[in-house]
């Protein structure tokens, strides 16, 4: 009697273990990391994670937490699908609009331009990439750099066993724990309530604000209109903006998107002597910066107080390491994002003896002159 065996294809076993890998990961950031709080995370739009959030095992779906897509893989997903350099830009343009009037005209220079691309812009939730329809859950995070950023932290170690992997990450991060800390706390020392980032974005509008038109609409001072009289080219056109204070709201949409006061959010509070500053989320305040980093890791102790260990030891294969020979090559992964638009004219070869076009330096005729 045969038997069959059945083998899958390497394509799909890179599939699985994708999958497994995505879920072994979020599964554990949820139980050890982000415990029993709602967050919003950015990523692309690999299904191994999309499954992994969306599975009620893994617990994200218990405080409401959301999953939404990093705006630079949307550009990277369209030059591959579209291939259209210019209505690139225009993608992501609607992905960093704050309000909704501002979104459908970047939708309509696509519909106008290619059918085809505003089917496929259509076909992606607009909550899962837009900031005007994203209801503030971003914090006016669009992409996922910051995690991308660790690639080049761990680029001389990611090709190392796991032992030396877990050991760098550990280290390195104590090391940025404790580097912060301390920073944060001279900040909060010296008196100041809101972080660098905060302030310096407070302080620009604090200038728009003062060239502001304000018009107070309700008698107990929570709705106004703010007229702007000088164009600051924030990539919208001036306008009258509505503001209502107790609901959160402002026209131009970065009151909502971003959660902190905007230009003319700031007018309308100094146009009764209103505090804007109790409008900031505690987010931004250095007092809760500095809770952040203000964690202690334990010192690992030398080897001769670990506990003895029976369980199996694993050895790697010295014959799978890479051998450093040569001139390194770049370990940066290109992709479609990288390619220009306009197509560059290569320069032409000239004669390293006459600085001639057409010939080189071994058969240069000015070699039989000589």
């Amino acid at each position: 009697m045969e038997t069959t065996k059945r083998f899958q294809s390497p394509l799909r076993l890179s599939k699985v273990r994708q999958r497994r890998a995505g879920v072994f990961f979020l599964k554990n950031l949820r139980r050890h990391v982000t415990k029993g709080i709602s967050v919003c995370m950015v990523s692309d739009r690999h299904e191994s994670i999309k499954s992994a959030f969306n599975d009620p095992r893994n617990g994200w779906q218990a405080t409401g937490s959301a999953h939404v897509y990093c705006i630079r893989h949307i550009k990277q997903n369209f030059m591959r699908t579209i291939k259209d350099g210019d209505l690139k830009d225009v993608v992501n343009n609607m992905g960093y609009a704050l309000n909704v009037p501002l979104f459908n005209y970047y939708r309509g220079v696509i519909q106008e331009a290619n059918q085809r691309a505003l089917d496929w812009v259509d076909n992606i939730p607009k909550e899962k990439w837009t900031q005007a329809y994203d209801e503030g859950r971003r914090w006016g995070q669009m992409t996922s750099n910051i995690v991308e950023s660790w690639n080049s932290v761990f680029k001389g170690t990611r090709n190392l066993p796991v032992t030396p992997i877990v050991q760098s990450t550990y280290y390195r991060l104590a090391c940025l724990f404790a580097d912060r800390a301390q920073k944060e706390f001279a900040r909060v020392g010296s008196g100041d309530l809101f972080s660098e980032y905060c302030q310096n974005a407070i302080q620009d509008d604090i200038v728009k604000s003062n060239t502001h038109h304000v018009e107070q609409f309700d008698r107990e001072r929570y709705t106004f209109s703010v007229r702007e009289t000088v164009n600051y080219r924030e990539g919208r056109p001036m306008g009258t903006f509505k503001v209502d204070l107790r609901a959160g709201w402002c026209d131009c949409g970065k009151f909502q998107a971003l959660h902190l006061p905007c230009s003319h959010v700031i007018a309308a509070c100094s146009s009764f002597r209103h505090d804007y500053t109790t409008l900031i989320p505690p987010v931004f305040k250095n007092e809760s910066v500095y809770s952040i980093y203000n964690t202690a890791f334990k010192v690992v102790h030398d080897k001769s107080y670990w506990l003895p260990y029976d369980g199996p030891v694993l050895c790697h294969n010295p014959n799978m390491r890479r051998l450093k020979k040569g001139r390194p090559n770049s370990t940066r992964i290109r992709t479609e994002m990288d390619e220009e638009v306009v197509e560059r004219t290569p320069t032409p070869r000239r004669c390293g003896l006459c600085r001639h076009t057409g010939h080189i330096r071994r058969n240069c005729p000015s070699l039989n002159n000589r």
